[in-house]
């Protein structure tokens, strides 16, 4: 080695490093400023690219000098696109924000399930009349049982007068009958159900053998629950 070659080695401050790559760094946000975690930022056309972390930042090294296409992407956001041009060594800042993509949000279909098609699906045998639908006619509790199925209802005459309700083929004490839940000799004869008008109450709910815990009494046959 030559002492001309030694003394450049030596005039070298120490420490330095060359190099001709480049990088590209920055953030990614959404339209209220917040960061988005995971979103893409690539070379459009390569595999090199870097993801946003927790501040949404993200960083890009060793990058060849050169012209490129950056890609900045984000689920839910609409992808932006912006065109770099890099030089040796050099450092450059981009900061990008994403706005929501809402044209392609799918459908969000919420159902629901009225009270009487729940007490249907229960594994306690229920047969539930949504009466809200008939109370535009002028029927009694009565008629409307007698429409269903597995429930037979005799008078011995008008309104007021007494009734026997036969449930799976049992009668009399085998037949349990509540008003919300409440036995209905606990009311002392006040309330029938031959004299209680559909438009005074929701739903009738047929019980067929087991009965729920919430109404705390049985009956070998079942019960009926007017709510």
């Amino acid at each position: 080695m030559t002492k001309r070659l030694r003394l450049l080695l030596l005039l070298l401050p120490f420490g330095v490093v060359t190099t001709s790559a480049s990088v590209i760094e920055g953030t990614v946000t959404d339209q209220n400023n917040s960061p988005l975690i995971g979103a893409t930022v690539l070379l459009k056309g390569t595999n090199i690219g870097a993801a946003t972390d927790v501040n949404g930042q993200y960083r890009i090294k060793d990058i060849v000098a050169g012209r490129y296409v950056l890609e900045v992407a984000s689920l839910g956001y609409q992808t932006l696109e912006k065109a770099v041009a890099l030089v040796k060594g050099q450092t450059l800042t981009h900061n990008f924000t994403l706005e929501e993509d809402l044209a392609n949000l799918e459908e969000v279909v919420v159902t629901g399930k009225s009270e009487s098609k729940k007490l249907s699906e229960n594994p306690i045998q229920i047969s539930s009349i949504d009466v809200v639908k008939l109370q535009s006619e002028s029927a009694d509790v009565v008629s409307v049982l007698d429409r269903t199925s597995g429930v037979r209802v005799r008078q011995s005459g008008g309104l007021g007068s007494s009734t026997t309700i036969q449930l799976n083929g049992l009668t009399g004490l085998a037949v349990r009958t509540y008003y919300d839940g409440i036995p209905l000799e606990l009311f002392g004869g006040s309330i029938q159900l031959n004299n209680i008008p559909v438009n005074a109450i929701q739903r009738v709910d047929v019980y067929k053998g087991v009965m729920p815990v919430d109404v705390g009494t049985d009956a070998l046959a079942g019960g009926i629950n007017v709510k």
